[in-house]
């Protein structure tokens, strides 16, 4: 699993370009928690501020959505929306964030 990683850039090298893609944007995640929370600590760690405009977070949309009172996994929240789910691997879960999002957004009130 480390392996993944092995050519991974550091994070001072790629922190000028998460910047630009941040700055001044609402984050999206799912589990926005955990992420905002990441963040924030490698921006501590390395002493940057980070320029987001803000967070929201697509597993409590997908809760109001879905009528549950657990926040569901995204793989779940997936499953009842017959989108395919992520593999608990960033880019993937992005994507399947995206189709989730999607079509719980095309979903007529």
């Amino acid at each position: 699993e480390r392996a993944e990683f092995a050519d991974a850039p550091e994070w001072p090298a790629m922190w000028p370009a998460l910047e630009a893609l941040i700055a001044g944007k609402l984050l999206i995640a799912y589990n926005a928690a955990f992420d905002r929370r990441a963040l924030a600590a490698m921006c501590a760690r390395h002493r940057h501020t980070s320029p987001e405009r803000g967070w929201r977070c697509a597993m409590q949309l997908a809760r109001q959505f879905l009528g549950t009172k657990r926040s569901p996994t995204l793989e779940e929240a997936c499953a009842q929306r017959g989108v395919e789910g992520g593999s608990h691997r960033a880019a993937k879960d992005v994507e399947a964030t995206a189709r989730l999002l999607k079509s719980l957004l095309s979903t007529k009130t």
